[in-house]
């Protein structure tokens, strides 16, 4: 769905806004504006007992019905913008300085929660996945949930509504299926192979999903599994024949196209009878594939000898061979599906193909082993092995015969974006959402680059905290319309407090600000206390001193759990640093318990006439002296 970018919204207040008052917060709410009418309601993603009450740290489905009030009809494509602001102004007398504000990306004035923003997605060298929200951060951190996996990713495919996430784990033999509302794995489905590729077809009916043996002699057990999408289900298994396999899907869903390496062939499936036709004997070792969507052919490479083998046809057959060099590793068109580019890692070289002459039209020499070519509407992006600098061709420069390939690049990081010890067939550059933008995964780096068209440089990056981000992917989390004239989109509520749900149309114009009033949930405030001051409640007595060769500090304390107001007995690391005023000194001590359970005592021999602060720690209960309440001590003369 297209998109309007929010920044260039220049708009008239004045005509645009919507009176309505409100004094409560339930829902839905309404406004009527000029024959408009926004119906605003919110409803929980997991079941509560308490529906009309919100709270902090919930899930909730943010949805907005725009109709026309004297035909009722829906109004699609007015693409809608929301976000939540808390704010001492509360209502509809600062609502249109808070959209101006930010819809002209205010620093100084930001919303609370961004409901047109998008998430990044990164598959990782270990099982897991991480979730980033790019533009805020709780904390110091924009790592918003870690989902744990079986065993690591392979491969993973989104469906359209970007609900559903299926990732594809070869250790498990399993796929894994993630609600991508609250990021979590909502079941496994067992594979009697190992899964490598994750592909759904077009009309997202069946998720494909290529399996190959343990053992390499075992031809029973390699094929490709059939998933039903609606179900999450295993519908059925289909053998195909030995080696690697790659596969794609027709535009029409009417078949299934499955290279077989080792076998030499290409099995062709009928989806409507979910049964294999036919193989195709095409000899070497197939083991790339395309489809055209202008020509209506398959397009296979041949990694051995450099053949491309086109197929096709209402009897489908092998139709004609294109002859390249040997060392063929990936296939993929461009969008429009008239040219495709061949990379050959081995000879450093791209070739053009055009599937309106099936010719090899222009050839670009690269560099340092290119290896993966992703494409926004007017860029091809090529990665490579061994160079960190990604190189971008121009779709509008391409199509002419022998013409020269222009070429513009940029560095892509500090290692090669495409060298990593796991190697994957998902995308390691994606387009970013809204903005002519991408995202490039690299792994030595652990890190995610931004990098906009026209720009010498990545404008930004972000780190993938620890792990190495072998794949990217992006989860658009913006008001996306589900039906004519319905616009939702799902968000964890923040802080509490009292919101406006500031409501943004351009064509028709109108601004609204909703209003929410969020409750403070006990279990997420105690978290956060627990986070802010740790699990130990340290309560000091009032110091005493001992007058003898040097001053002697005794002081007592107690330690509670935080939680509970139990008193700890039987600590035996309770440490206490004292510190001068000044920093230039510092004194450590082992404090013992007493008799009385949860109490501690310490004897501190201390320089006279001087000022000391105390703190406290105990690691075994999680406690750092960073989360220790202070207490300054006097020492007298």
């Amino acid at each position: 769905m297209r998109k309007e970018p929010l920044i260039y919204l220049i708009f008239c207040l004045s005509v645009c806004f919507a009176n309505n008052t409100y004094t409560q917060s339930t829902f839905p709410q309404t406004v009527n504006y000029q024959g408009i009418r926004v119906v605003c309601d919110l409803q929980h993603l997991q079941p509560t007992a308490t529906p009309d009450i919100f709270r902090e740290g919930e899930e909730i489905l943010f949805k907005f019905t725009i109709s026309d009030t004297v035909t009722g009809n829906g109004l699609s494509g007015v693409y809608p913008a929301a976000w939540l602001a808390r704010d001492q102004v509360y209502g509809q007398a600062s609502c249109g300085k808070k959209v101006e504000s930010f819809l002209t990306g205010s620093i100084l004035n930001q919303a609370d929660l961004d409901l047109n923003v998008y998430y990044v997605l990164t598959l990782n060298d270990d099982a897991s996945i991480n979730v980033v929200d790019p533009l805020f951060g709780y904390g110091n951190t924009k790592l918003l949930n870690r989902i744990t996996l079986t065993s690591p990713g392979m491969d993973w495919a989104l469906t359209d509504d970007q609900d559903w996430l299926f990732v594809t784990m070869p250790a498990a033999k399993q796929v894994a299926v993630i609600e991508t509302q609250t990021w979590t794995v909502v079941r496994n489905i067992d594979l009697p192979g190992v899964p490598v590729h994750a592909v759904l077809q077009p009309d997202e009916a069946y998720l494909w999903v290529t399996y190959v043996a343990e053992q390499e002699a075992d031809e029973s057990t390699t094929g490709v599994a059939v998933i039903n999408v609606s179900e999450q289900s295993l519908v059925k298994t289909i053998p195909t024949g030995a080696g690697w396999h790659e596969l794609v899907v027709t535009d029409d869903n009417s078949r299934v196209f499955v290279t077989n390496s080792t076998s030499g062939t290409t099995s062709v499936i009928d989806i409507g009878k979910l049964t294999k036709t036919k193989d195709i004997t095409m000899g070497g070792n197939p083991t790339s594939i395309t489809w055209s969507s202008l020509a209506q052919v398959a397009y296979v490479g041949h990694k051995a000898s450099g053949r491309i083998a086109v197929i096709g046809g209402d009897d489908t057959r092998l139709l004609s061979e294109i002859q390249t060099e040997p060392g063929i590793e990936h296939l993929s068109f461009a969008p429009g599906g008239r040219f495709a580019f061949v990379v050959n890692p081995g000879e450093d070289i791209i070739h053009i193909l055009d599937a309106v002459s099936n010719q090899l039209i222009q050839t670009a020499d690269m560099e340092s082993e290119p290896d993966r070519v992703s494409y926004t509407d007017g860029i091809a992006y090529i990665r490579h092995r061994n160079s960190s600098t990604i190189l971008m061709i121009p779709l509008e420069g391409i199509g002419v015969p022998g013409a020269a390939v222009n070429v513009v690049d940029f560095p892509g990081g500090q290692n090669p974006a495409g060298k990593t010890k796991f190697p994957t067939p998902a995308a390691g550059i994606v387009p970013a959402v809204g903005e002519n933008a991408v995202l490039v995964a690299n792994p030595l780096d652990k890190t995610i680059y931004y990098y906009m068209e026209g720009m010498a440089a990545p404008m930004g990056n972000f780190s993938n905290y620890g792990r190495q981000p072998r794949a990217v992917l992006v989860v658009d989390r913006s008001l996306q319309e589900k039906a004519p004239g319905v616009y939702q989109t799902a968000a964890k509520l923040r802080d509490p407090g009292r919101y406006d749900i500031a409501f943004f149309m351009n064509a028709p114009r109108l601004i609204h600000c909703f209003q929410l009033e969020v409750q403070a949930d006990p279990e997420v405030q105690m978290k956060k206390l627990l986070v802010e001051k740790g699990p130990l409640e340290i309560n000091y007595q009032k110091p005493t001193f001992i007058q003898e060769t040097n001053t002697a500090v005794q002081l007592q304390m107690e330690i509670k759990d935080r939680i509970t107001k139990e008193p700890i007995a039987g600590l035996v690391d309770v440490k206490v640093l004292a510190t001068t005023s000044a920093g230039d000194r510092h004194y450590r001590f082992w404090a013992e318990a007493t008799d009385q359970p949860g109490w501690y005592q310490v004897e501190m021999p201390l320089p006279a006439a001087s000022t000391f602060q105390i703190f406290t720690e105990c690691l075994s209960q999680g406690f750092s002296m960073h989360l220790s309440p202070g207490l300054i001590v006097e020492i007298p003369e």
